[in-house]
């Protein structure tokens, strides 16, 4: 459900209805979601409900890790490719 919400919020989508659909047509962004074909997409009351627990602030708090994590790995990469 991380990954879904994640999607949401870079992906641009505002409303859980509109993930929920396309979590239903985009086979690539299920893969992402690590949803199978074969699942049913999380509804728009589970992911809501999921994003209430983790609640705004640690969400925003997973997100900085994640950008300097993903900062970090470029970073390093670029490193490498220059040496």
């Amino acid at each position: 459900m991380f990954k879904a919400e994640l999607t949401k919020r870079l992906g641009g989508v505002e409303l859980y209805r509109e993930l929920y659909r396309l979590l239903q047509i985009d086979e690539v962004l299920r893969g992402l979601c690590e949803i199978k074909h074969w699942e049913k997409p999380y509804g728009r009351s589970t992911l809501a409900e999921f994003r209430q627990r983790v609640g705004p602030e640690r969400f925003e708090r997973i997100m900085a890790a994640f950008t300097c994590f993903a900062a970090a790995a470029e970073l390093a990469f670029c490193n490498y490719i220059l040496e």
